[in-house]
């Protein structure tokens, strides 16, 4: 998973809280801003934002509250405000108002 956007917000990753201007899940790895913070992440990724995206890429169900400013691309379900760009979604979208 790449998250990347033009500001820090609040990321919660399987209930614990970062924040950073560029996060990935790879390899086991919780990436924050390039510096692993957890490794040993396995199973379903909890992933929730809190403030605007710029482009999200990820593979496990996401809730993004406020809005994705460029393009998304999830293999699961989605949950977010307006997206500018282009949407692929492998499970459910759910676009809030």
């Amino acid at each position: 998973m790449s998250i990347f956007r033009k500001k820090q917000n609040s990321i919660v990753i399987n209930g614990k809280s970062y924040s950073g201007s560029s996060v990935q899940i790879t390899n086991n790895s919780i990436i924050i801003d390039g510096a692993v913070q957890e490794s040993g992440v396995s199973g379903i990724v909890s992933v929730k934002v809190e403030g605007d995206v710029a482009d999200l890429t990820v593979n496990s169900p996401t809730t993004i509250y406020g809005n994705v400013l460029g393009n998304v691309k999830v293999n699961g379900s989605l949950a977010c405000g307006d997206v500018a760009g282009d949407v692929k979604a492998n499970g459910s979208l759910s676009m809030r108002r």
